[in-house]
């Protein structure tokens, strides 16, 4: 699973929407899937930060922790992790699509590092691809939900 791709259109400002998937303190109140966040280092969510998320993919539980590798308010939010051996590269750019309506272009790219990773990379690549996009094109519908509601305010 060397690159995943997805993208959607958001009718609502790319600072919002930036806002919203930057609020990854209050993620589990807009994403079913995580079950909850502990921030790791303190202060506003930033170039830097790091945190722990536990989540439920394919009725199985984890804890991962991300480091924000880049930070470009309003266009660009990274994320980095190594999870059983494997490095994760989460980059979200946010195009903006005209007044009151941007882009989210998501690309994942997943590194084996370990030698048992790279052995095991064509079969659990395989097998992860399709749990993982399904799960991450939930997750960007429900951030569209959460940037497009008029009641949702990030922080």
């Amino acid at each position: 699973m060397p690159e995943m791709h997805l993208t959607i259109t958001i009718d609502a400002p790319r600072e919002r929407v930036f806002g919203v998937f930057a609020d990854i303190p209050n993620a589990p109140n807009v994403i079913d899937g995580i079950d909850r966040i502990e921030m790791i280092t303190e202060g506003p969510v930033g170039l830097g930060t790091r945190f722990r998320e536990t989540r439920t993919m394919a009725k199985m539980q984890a804890t991962e922790e991300f480091e924000v590798i880049g930070f470009e308010p309003p266009a660009h939010i990274a994320l980095r992790c190594e999870s059983c051996g494997v490095e994760y590269v989460a980059d979200q750019r946010f195009v903006e699509q005209g007044p009151g309506a941007a882009l989210v272009d998501f690309r994942m790219r997943s590194t084996p590092k370990t030698l048992a990773a790279k052995l095991s990379a064509p079969l659990t690549g395989l097998m992860m691809k399709s749990i993982m996009a399904k799960a991450l094109r939930r997750d960007l519908e429900q951030l569209k939900a959460a940037a497009e509601s008029p009641s949702h305010a990030p922080a």
